[in-house]
């Protein structure tokens, strides 16, 4: 009688185990943006953006390479979500660039390196200017390498053929307008 507890405490100790390991979902937004219709996406990037080691688009100076991806991604975020809202009330998606880098075709194939954006993202209520729904996003090619010894070859002649600076902001930018838009629909 006396140690009758020890099975129920180590029970309780292996599910609270259990339950502190479990992978955290990050919780769609569609029940915040529910009832609203999108106005306007209006995209930022901060002056003091992390741009990491990145192929300069037709040598552009940082803030005109800054420009040029802010440009992109407003266009496939308005392409990606403009659907997404179907509700009376006005709302906009704004996006704040706080990282980006976009990773040269050698960079890519030899050393792994991937390109990606990362940005907080807030649906407003246009009528308030209150936040809806909030998160921060980092979004990019993620697969750069993988498979073994083949898969790594494989990719090599991939990623050196995907060299153009420009495919590879428009794909980033796609990538990442539509993580927000799985984010906004569920």
């Amino acid at each position: 009688m006396v140690n009758s507890y020890k099975p129920a405490a180590a029970a309780f100790a292996l599910a609270f185990f259990i339950a502190g390991c479990g992978t955290t979902r990050q919780m769609g937004a569609s029940d915040q943006v529910f009832g609203y219709s999108l106005h306007e996406v209006d995209v930022t990037v901060s002056e003091d953006v992390n741009t990491g080691v990145f192929e300069r688009l037709d040598d552009l100076e940082d803030d005109e390479f800054a420009e040029e991806v802010r440009t992109k991604l407003e266009a496939a975020l308005n392409e990606a979500i403009g659907t997404s809202f179907s509700g009376e009330m006005e709302a906009q998606v704004i996006v704040h660039v706080d990282e980006m880098a976009i990773a040269s075709g050698v960079g890519r194939a030899l050393l792994g390196n991937e390109s990606y954006i990362g940005a907080n993202v807030r649906v407003v209520d246009s009528a308030t200017n209150a936040t809806i729904a909030e998160r921060h996003f980092r979004e990019g090619d993620k697969d750069v390498m993988f498979g073994g010894n083949l898969g790594i070859l494989v990719e090599v002649v991939k990623n050196v053929g995907d060299a153009a600076v420009n495919d590879r902001v428009d794909a980033v930018a796609q990538e990442f307008a539509q993580a927000v838009k799985d984010w906004l629909e569920n």
